[in-house]
């Protein structure tokens, strides 16, 4: 695994991503609610990706997620994985489609919640572009519904591949209306430590 980053060198990082988070992303999701959002960087942690299952918090694998996730290509590989628990999908999908509570996520609300992801992830990469000059090139958006292990697996995967290692940061959304949606942010050491030489060139 590269060499990680240091204690200064990650929280740093964790601010560069909170400043994308606050700038763009959250009110992106604003906008569709139609409510204030408020984010929360709850954590940076550097893992090898056969160390992944160290940072599933306790019984959340005990819960049904929605998720969905995208990773780009370009002058910088960032993951994103959205996800919440599907109760709260469903409720996600009703208030974005007008109708009253689903009881089940029908393939319609389903759409409207990858278009939410769709919408926050292009706020994100753009944020990035803006601030560094980066050319970032999304990918086609993927969703499933599964435990938090199952659908961090193929986005960290896709980062881990080229160093083994990925950095994954925690970033909860919460709107007013009780809306809450968790973002995973994962890139690999090599791709952080480039974020970081750029912010501090431009600094």
């Amino acid at each position: 695994m590269p060499s990680l980053l240091n204690e200064t060198e990650r929280d740093e990082f964790g601010k560069i991503l909170s400043s994308y988070i606050s700038e763009k992303t959250a009110s992106a999701l604003s906008m569709m609610l139609g409510t204030n959002v408020e984010h929360k960087l709850r954590s940076v942690v550097q893992k090898d990706l056969v160390e992944l299952d160290d940072i599933v918090p306790p019984f959340v694998d005990m819960i049904t997620m929605n998720g969905v996730h995208l990773n780009t290509q370009g002058d910088l590989n960032v993951g994103l994985l959205f996800y919440m628990p599907l109760d709260s999908a469903k409720k996600l999908a009703s208030k974005l489609l007008g109708e009253q509570d689903l009881k089940d996520l029908t393939e319609l609300g389903q759409s409207s919640i990858n278009e939410v992801g769709n919408i926050m992830a292009g706020s994100f990469f753009n944020a990035i572009s803006d601030k560094t000059g980066f050319q970032l090139d999304g990918g086609v958006p993927g969703s499933g519904i599964n435990d938090y292990r199952s659908l961090l697996e193929q986005p960290a995967a896709e980062i881990a591949s080229d160093t083994g290692d990925v950095i994954v940061s925690d970033v909860v959304l919460s709107g007013d209306d009780g809306t809450k949606i968790h973002v995973i942010i994962l890139l690999n050491t090599e791709n952080a430590k480039k974020l970081l030489a750029n912010h501090n060139s431009m600094n």
